[in-house]
């Protein structure tokens, strides 16, 4: 049988799904009152104001879920999306590199570890994450996606088509896979190639 806090929590997640944000941060509100110790309902309460794009606030409650749990993974890895987000870059691949130090299959944490050294314009780091994340999942577009646009960002054009390719053979309507593909392939100067991607894209 459910404890009350487990229900409340359960209650949250409804809400979650509905967007109303704001009444399931009122029902965290009565699962941390009944039960301060559920290092999930502190964490999930973070995820929300991150939805709510309240950066700042969020990381106290990832702080206190991890008072709790010291190796929760989730709370590890959303509060180095809430620093990426205020640009505490430093700290946020601190929280990442946790995160992977805990599952080294989590490709989230690569993929969110290489966006902040995109961001750095370390591009040769983001690399190295990106391409661990396609051998952790091949099948991921996502991550074709994100290691041709940093290969593109680098200058290595055809390297990046090949990845764009890959992404686009995974899924064949991944809009944002057809207009990278048609930005590279206008830089080579492959104007009609180019043209059939950005018509591509404009169809999905």
């Amino acid at each position: 049988m459910a404890t009350p806090d487990k229900k409340w929590f359960t209650k949250c997640m409804d809400l979650v799904d509905q967007k109303r944000y704001t009444e399931a941060l009122d029902c965290l509100d009565q699962v941390i009152l009944l039960n301060s110790n559920n290092a999930d309902a502190w964490c999930e309460k973070g995820k929300i104001l991150i939805r709510l794009q309240r950066f700042e606030e969020s990381l106290q409650y990832f702080d206190n879920a991890l008072k709790i749990e010291p190796n929760h993974k989730e709370a590890w890895y959303y509060k180095g999306v809430s620093l990426h987000k205020l640009n505490r870059l430093k700290e946020s691949l601190k929280c990442f590199d946790k995160v992977i130090e805990l599952d080294r299959s989590d490709i989230k944490a690569w993929l969110a570890e290489g966006n902040v050294y995109v961001d750095m314009r370390k591009y040769k780091n983001a690399l190295r994450y990106y391409t661990k994340a396609t051998e952790i999942d091949p099948n991921y577009a996502t991550a074709w996606l994100a290691k041709g646009n940093v290969l593109a960002a680098m200058g290595k054009y055809e390297d990046a088509l090949a990845c764009y390719d890959r992404a686009l053979e995974i899924d064949p309507h991944y809009g944002i896979a057809w207009y990278a593909k048609g930005g590279v392939l206008q830089k080579l100067g492959r104007k009609a190639e180019a043209k059939v991607c950005f018509e591509k894209f404009n169809s999905l």
